[in-house]
């Protein structure tokens, strides 16, 4: 259960909270249901059959006074309605017996039934046996039988009548108090379930209240607060782990946040050294995990393709600053980089060229060709200059050489030239005015 995802933890806490109120609500469903039949037995089987009583003990009494009528009836039409209204009585108790006997429960009511039906009998006998002498015009032999043999009967035949309604009575009494009993039992076991119910939904909301508070590792707020703040790039903050799972998220965003933390001390470092001018110094990426670690050794390798080509171009202008040509440089190298290179190789050439022609033009003095000049259009720039100063120097060197030579020349063969007229400074004047005072 502890491992169960926070999701599942409150689907199933939902699950069981609702399985819990299905039962409730199924279980009251019932008790409902049960006292409703409860209910419905009271109304049909004991306060309808009450009120039938009732009706038998009243269709009774109108059956009686009816055939009263019939004693005293002056007219045969008189008789002849008091005896149908008798007649219509009797139809009308025979059906409310019909109707009360669907409505018996138990063994002694059926008897209590019985007994009536039978004292009935007796009864509708002796009306018969009044009707016969009534019919036979014997009035005072009907009045006769009315006061005596009738009246026992119906005397009988209401105690039974009586005797059925009080049944019926007790029946309906101990049945509502079945009723009340089982309403009582419906709120208790009701109020049973739903306080069980209430407590498990308590104790399943706690339950996952702590298991969300345990996996977080605090309170929602706190947590959100905390990504908030490392979301913008605040990483002040200390968070208190002591206690807590460490399987949480703030534990999990402690050793996030100082995993970040170490990058970005790392990252400040070799900004740092980069500004300094140690451009050697480097961040141990083993001290990181995962991608933070590829984060750190792309820094390092950056820096390595950096820093190379640049060492290599800040030792080759040292060496050419010393007139130490180095070779051309042939590692293969991308993009600026490569442009950098191909100027320091360009720098070298021209560097050769400018030395290769002066060593040619030193050594052609040597060997006394002094005719021998560079050609200045090899080279570019200021180097152009230099060569071509150079070759201007020769000729201002040797043009004076050449007719003081010349002169020597013819003045040994007794050949006395003309005086040189032509302008010199410094040194070749000298000469000028030595050979010309010769």
């Amino acid at each position: 259960m502890g491992n169960m995802k926070i999701g599942t933890k409150l689907i199933g806490g939902f699950v069981v909270v609702a399985l819990f109120a299905l039962v409730v609500g199924t279980i009251g469903i019932i008790e409902i249901q049960t006292m409703e039949k409860a209910d419905t037995k009271l109304y049909e089987k004991m306060t309808i059959p009450l009120g039938q009583v009732g009706d038998l003990g009243v269709a009774f009494q109108r059956m009686r006074c009816n055939m009263l009528e019939m004693l005293v009836a002056e007219t045969p039409e008189r008789y002849n309605d008091q005896m149908k209204r008798a007649n219509d009585r009797d139809k009308e108790i025979d059906e409310l017996f019909g109707k009360y006997e669907k409505t018996i429960l138990t063994e002694q009511g059926r008897k209590d039934f019985a007994a009536v039906m039978e004292d009935y009998k007796k009864f509708d006998d002796q009306e018969k046996k009044y009707t016969g002498l009534l019919n036979a015009g014997k009035k005072a032999e009907a009045m006769a039988l009315w006061n005596g043999d009738m009246e026992k009967a119906r005397k009988q035949f209401q105690a039974g009548v009586d005797k059925m309604g009080d049944l019926k009575q007790k029946l309906a009494k101990e049945t509502a108090e079945d009723n009340i009993k089982l309403a009582d039992r419906a709120s208790l076991i009701m109020g049973i379930v739903a306080a069980f119910a209430l407590l498990l939904g308590a104790g399943i909301g706690i339950y996952i209240t702590r298991g969300v508070k345990r996996q977080l590792g605090g309170e929602p707020a706190d947590v959100a607060d905390l990504c908030g703040k490392v979301a913008r790039g605040d990483l002040s903050m200390t968070i208190d782990t002591a206690g807590k799972d460490q399987a949480s998220i703030m534990v999990a965003m402690d050793k996030m946040v100082t995993a970040v933390k170490t990058l970005v001390n790392d990252a400040a470092m070799l900004a740092e050294a980069a500004i300094a001018g140690k451009l050697a110094t480097r961040a141990d990426a083993s001290k990181h995990q995962g991608d933070f670690q590829k984060i750190v050794a792309g820094v390092n390798d950056t820096l390595d393709a950096v820093i190379g080509p640049l060492n290599v171009a800040a030792e080759y202008v040292d060496r050419i600053s010393k007139g130490d040509i180095p070779p051309k440089i042939t590692d293969a190298y991308n993009g600026d980089f490569n442009e950098i290179k191909l100027n320091l190789n360009q720098c070298i050439d021209a560097v050769s060229a400018l030395v290769a022609d002066a060593n040619m033009l030193s050594q052609a003095a040597v060997d006394g060709k002094l005719a021998t000049r560079a050609d200045a259009s090899k080279h570019l720039g200021d180097f152009r200059k230099i060569v071509q100063g150079v070759n201007d120097c020769l000729d201002s060197v040797i043009g004076p050489l050449n007719v003081a030579a010349e002169y020597v020349d013819r003045i040994s063969k007794g050949d006395i030239p003309p005086k040189i007229t032509d302008n010199y400074n410094g040194d070749f004047n000298e000469i000028k005015l030595n050979l010309n005072n010769a």
